[in-house]
């Protein structure tokens, strides 16, 4: 019986995290790439897979195209906000060597510039080079500790190249720093993920339910949630964290299909029935995902009256 329910649970926690891969993270390292100024530096990513795509230099901003009167030069301060801006067209447009050129001029002036720094880190994890984005994220961490965001692009750069140790303290210094910044919500997710993969599930409750805090109105922060909950063997829990997934996403077949297997698995097998029926009336195409003794009726259990029954 043991390994039944593990095998069960094993397929409801990849029902779950099949629901959170298909859906869209609003917030941490999946959102599009977006290059910031040199004050406000988000979470940017690429949506490819980690490819830089897109057209090529058109709109760069040239460092000799600045117009400034023949007898005023522009400070330097000017000369490395006009290589910046450059640098971030460049990598809207998908040009990685044109960007890198640009922030690699800054540095020889401001060797310890967080901006160039930053974005040479995020370029290099896109083209895969984790080594220099190693390099260049954790000068991004030295040169401002404190500064959003730059906690996170060196762990997602460890953590890329397999370093999930090195990238578990700089997730959390991320979250340590701007606990109630709502974008980092994919960073608890992620750290949520791992802890569970690690069987550190207090750790992962708590990622979880800061995940939860940062976006209470959010389907997968719900879900991360049941995923702990699954593994902690606390199915009701697990069921109405999935349950409140789907009031944020009604549409969702794959959410009633977890909630079905949540169900089953509880031994509440009406309830089960019931959910993967809904998942059917909203996606047909997933019945044939459905065992089918899953989908046949099942006497509920009921309490027994003692004054009804023969001895």
């Amino acid at each position: 019986m043991k390994m039944r329910y593990t095998a069960v649970i094993l397929v409801v926690l990849a029902s779950l995290m099949a629901y959170g891969c298909t859906r869209e993270m609003r917030s941490g390292d999946d959102q599009a790439v977006r290059p910031w100024a040199f004050d406000s530096i988000p979470a940017v990513s690429g949506g490819d897979g980690g490819q830089l795509s897109g057209g090529g230099s058109e709109g760069i901003q040239d460092i000799g195209e600045i117009q400034v009167a023949e007898d005023i030069q522009p400070d330097e301060d000017s000369t490395i906000e006009a290589l910046l801006d450059s640098g971030r067209v460049a990598l809207l447009n998908g040009d990685a060597d044109t960007a890198i050129e640009y922030f690699a001029l800054v540095l020889e002036t401001d060797a310890d510039n967080t901006t160039a720094l930053y974005n040479l880190g995020f370029i290099y994890r896109r083209l895969e080079r984790y080594e220099e984005a190693i390099e260049y994220s954790r000068r991004a961490v030295d040169s401002d500790p404190g500064r959003l965001y730059v906690h996170q692009n060196l762990g997602f750069a460890y953590h890329e190249n397999g370093d999930i140790d090195l990238a578990i303290p700089e997730f959390e210094e991320e979250l340590l720093n701007y606990p109630e910044e709502t974008s980092l919500t994919g960073i608890a997710l992620k750290l949520s993920e791992i802890y569970l993969s690690q069987e550190l599930y207090d750790e992962a409750f708590n990622a979880a339910m800061h995940a939860v805090t940062l976006q209470p109105e959010s389907a997968n922060t719900y879900v991360a949630l049941a995923q702990v909950h699954m593994r902690n063997r606390a199915f009701d829990q697990a069921i109405e964290s999935v349950q409140t997934a789907i009031t944020f996403d009604e549409e969702s077949a794959a959410l009633r299909m977890v909630l079905g297997d949540a169900y089953w698995i509880a031994d509440r097998l009406d309830e089960a029935r019931a959910a993967y029926i809904d998942a059917i009336e909203l996606d047909p195409s997933v019945e044939d995902d459905i065992e089918p003794e899953r989908l046949e009726e099942h006497e509920s259990d009921s309490v027994i009256d003692p004054l009804n029954e023969p001895m």
